[in-house]
């Protein structure tokens, strides 16, 4: 027979009535089999889960037991099944047809060497009641994490790049469902979740206020558990409030509505009057108010404060050309084409010294510059209002009337990059006693790459490089120690260098 199941609410004193009907399932055909590790050790409390292949929302699972073994009872069908566990990557039969007969699917999960970042947080539970247990299950298509915990609590979950939903359960308390909740990129996501109790009239509660990536910034996702309406059955509406900073009293803008739809987790991006910048952070502190029937009755969240980030570097600044002149040289290039344009940098570098490029600045897309006889160098940059430098445009050589040859260098080397520590970014010179083929590539202190700046073949003499502090795909990195080397021929070397945010 099917298993069927309901909430059902027990006062003291007071009978409660429930009444299941059990539908005849003698069609429905067992898949078993059983989850063991690379080694052949079984793994219990291992997820296996059954999805149709064309509705990944409709699904069976079924926990290992301490031999590794599982049984799922399916209906005919075509699904992709998976089996999981904690430090284990997925692994999956992406097409099983279920007809009549029994199936045994036998499952061997790879233990994880090495985990790109994870989530942590507070699992809070607001009521009386306390469960006898609470289930958090973190599930992406490559890894999942079930746990089962014996109090509330703080937890940290260590995992790979990827997105996730988020699940937690507790009995007597309504379920919470995030999908898409966190997305690791290399990077640490904290938040905590809130279940709250069954009848309660429990405000919502914002679970997330961070910045949304990728963007020019003054804009921030908003993401609250809906709370608990109790006798109101359901909240009409939220709103969305942010407060006025530097005013005597308290003080809120109104933002936006957001209509009642029925979901466990509800998402809004809202403005910002500032970002998060090198000169500082403007922080921006919000609050969702859930509404009833009645105007006068209204339940607000606990404010949360976060910021803004313009996370988009401006483009290059192209067409850049150099001309001697009798008053110096002359430097002109392309009007920008970024709204939040700020200033150029002008970086000029004398191929005769071993002194790290010298900046200049200027809102115009020109610069003179009045130098004596020398070789140099010169690149251009553009900033933006929030402090985000663009990649280097294309290097133009100069060559000044000189009596001497350019200087070679004796032996190859990689300076410190300069500044150090550096925001938004530095320089890294090196010297080449003869021609070469020349690789600069940074990576993170995990050994991954983050960014190749020089691949290509490069005459002898003393150069330099800049780096934005962004990856290969244009995105800023965060904080922290990354190492950098060189490859020149047969020569080699690192070096490590700081971001400061």
């Amino acid at each position: 027979y099917s298993t069927e199941w309901d909430y059902v609410e027990v006062y003291p004193n007071e009978s409660s009535y429930v009444e299941f009907w059990l539908d005849w399932e003698n069609d429905m055909t067992m898949v078993s089999g059983q989850v063991a590790d690379d080694e052949g050790n079984p793994i219990s409390f291992a997820l296996v889960n059954a999805s149709y292949l064309y509705d990944e929302w409709e699904s069976e699972g079924s926990l290992t037991d301490e031999n590794g073994y599982f049984e799922l009872y399916l209906e005919e069908g075509d699904y992709r099944i998976s089996a999981g566990a904690e430090g284990y990557w997925v692994d999956a039969y992406d097409s099983v047809y279920v007809g009549n007969d029994s199936l045994w699917l036998d499952f061997n999960l790879t233990a994880i060497e090495q985990f790109d970042g994870g989530w942590s947080g507070n699992v809070n539970l607001v009521g009386n009641h306390e469960p006898e247990m609470i289930f958090l299950g973190i599930m992406s298509e490559d890894y999942q994490v079930l746990r089962l915990l014996n109090e509330p609590g703080f937890q940290e979950v260590p995992l790979v790049n990827g997105t996730y939903h988020l699940f937690a359960d507790a009995d007597g308390y309504q379920d919470v469902f995030m999908p898409n909740a966190i997305q690791i990129e290399n990077n640490m996501v904290s938040f905590d979740i809130h279940l709250f109790e069954e009848g309660f009239v429990n405000p919502p509660h914002i679970e997330f206020a961070g910045d949304v990536p990728n963007d020019q910034g003054r804009q921030m996702r908003l993401v609250w558990n809906p709370g608990t309406p109790g006798e109101w059955d359901y909240f009409p509406f939220y709103s969305i409030w942010r407060q006025v900073n530097e005013v005597p009293m308290p003080l809120w803008d109104f933002v936006e509505v957001v209509p009642w739809h029925g979901m466990e987790a509800y998402s809004a991006v809202v403005p910002t009057l500032g970002d998060s910048t090198d000169m500082g952070i403007y922080y921006s502190t919000f609050r969702v108010t859930a509404h009833t029937d009645d105007p006068m009755v209204f339940y607000d969240s606990e404010p949360v404060t976060g910021y803004s980030i313009d996370n988009l570097h401006p483009g290059a600044p192209g067409g850049v050309q150099a001309f001697n002149q009798d008053d110096g040289i002359l430097l002109v290039w392309d009007q920008p084409l970024d709204e939040d344009f700020g200033y150029h940098k002008v970086y000029r570098l004398d191929l005769d010294s071993e002194d790290p490029a010298i900046e200049f600045t200027t809102s115009d897309t020109f610069f003179v510059d009045n130098v004596a006889n020398s070789y140099l160098e010169y690149w251009v940059t553009a900033v933006d209002l929030n402090g985000n430098e663009s990649d280097p445009s294309n290097v133009v050589t100069i060559t000044l009337a000189i009596e001497d040859g350019l200087t070679i260098p004796m032996e190859f080397a990689l300076q410190q990059n300069y500044p150090n520590p550096f925001n938004p970014s530095t320089q890294i010179q090196y010297a080449l006693p003869t021609d070469a083929t020349v690789s600069i590539t940074i990576y993170d202190l995990m050994g991954r790459e983050v960014r190749s700046l020089v691949n290509k073949q490069v005459n002898a003499g003393y150069h330099s490089t800049l780096w934005n502090a962004t990856n290969a795909m244009g995105a800023p990195v965060s904080a922290g120690v990354y190492i950098y080397t060189i490859t020149a021929n047969e020569y080699r070397d690192v070096k490590k260098m700081i971001l400061l945010k």
